[in-house]
């Protein structure tokens, strides 16, 4: 509308009123992020190499609890022709 009319206030008005609203939901973007990557800075700084090993452990154990558990997955069967299922 600038470009038809160089001399329009209400178009000026207009576009100023949007650049600083787009500039205000930058801005709250901006600390809405930079808080959850500092959360997220704060809870790595605070979990030690010892709980992560813990974890892990924990997670292989089941891990291997559940593949000894079905046994048929391990099950080899030797045949001479291709089985598709």
């Amino acid at each position: 509308m600038l470009e038809v009319d160089p001399d329009n206030k209400a178009a000026k008005n207009q576009l100023a009123i949007t650049s600083h609203k787009i500039k205000q939901i930058h801005n709250r973007e901006k600390q809405m992020y930079a808080g959850m990557f500092q959360k997220f800075a704060e809870i790595d700084a605070k979990v030690s190499d010892d709980d992560l090993c813990v974890f892990f452990s924990v997670v292989m154990f089941i891990l291997v609890s559940v593949l000894i558990s079905f046994p048929v997955l391990f099950t080899y069967r030797k045949t001479t022709s291709f089985q598709f299922c």
